[in-house]
């Protein structure tokens, strides 16, 4: 009986940090989608010589500075990233205001 209240509590306390595991891995797939697609702008802007604010959809940089057509869903969440950026400012996540760990800035590394 002891054997087994111990096996539970060991169990729970697994369970219970494979969620955290998994919240800080959403946040990381996140903030790393959110880099790829500042350099994706980033770079297209300056290939083409666009002035800080200038917009630039996800059709310019298909396929040439983007892998894919569409820069996904966020993780945790599952809301679509914009399709429409400016060049100069940092990408959002569309549910930063729920989870507040997934904001990335060109002055913060990834963190991998």
């Amino acid at each position: 009986m002891v054997v087994m209240g111990i096996l539970a509590l060991i169990s729970l306390m697994g369970i219970y940090s494979l969620r955290g595991a998994r919240i800080r891995v959403h946040a990381q797939d996140c903030r790393g989608t959110l880099q790829m697609l500042h350099t994706a702008v980033s770079t297209f802007g300056i290939e083409r010589h666009l002035a800080r604010g200038a917009g630039v959809h996800m059709t310019n940089l298909y396929p040439r500075f983007f892998g894919k057509p569409t820069p996904g869903t966020c993780p945790a969440s599952g809301v679509a990233y914009a399709l429409q950026f400016t060049y100069g400012t940092a990408p959002v996540c569309p549910s930063a205001a729920l989870y507040t760990n997934h904001v990335w800035s060109p002055s913060q590394s990834l963190g991998l």
